[in-house]
């Protein structure tokens, strides 16, 4: 059992390729929010997806049947999907 002092939360080290912390960075500075506030939220998005597209993002089907995947994915998600195209964000990473 917790005691009443004791955190609900856990802290995780992550390690980033130099691209991935810039662009972590930039995302960071135009949502005006902390890295670990991102990450949190990611992960906890992560983990609240089908383990079909856990699996895609992890990396875990054979590349030959990748776009297979991906294109029975989305074709899925766009019947099931009733008012019309998510929102999507794209963070450019643009070498300097």
């Amino acid at each position: 059992m917790m005691d009443k002092h004791e955190h609900s939360r856990v802290t995780v080290r992550l390690e980033l390729s130099r691209e991935a912390k810039n662009a972590t960075d930039k995302l960071c500075e135009i949502h005006g929010m902390k890295q670990v506030a991102l990450g949190s939220r990611l992960v906890e998005w992560f983990c609240n997806q089908p383990d079909a597209l856990q699996s895609i993002v992890l990396g875990v089907f054979p590349k030959e049947i990748e776009a297979e995947v991906a294109l029975f994915l989305l074709s899925k998600r766009k019947t099931n999907t009733t008012s019309g195209s998510p929102r999507r964000i794209k963070v450019a990473n643009k070498k300097q």
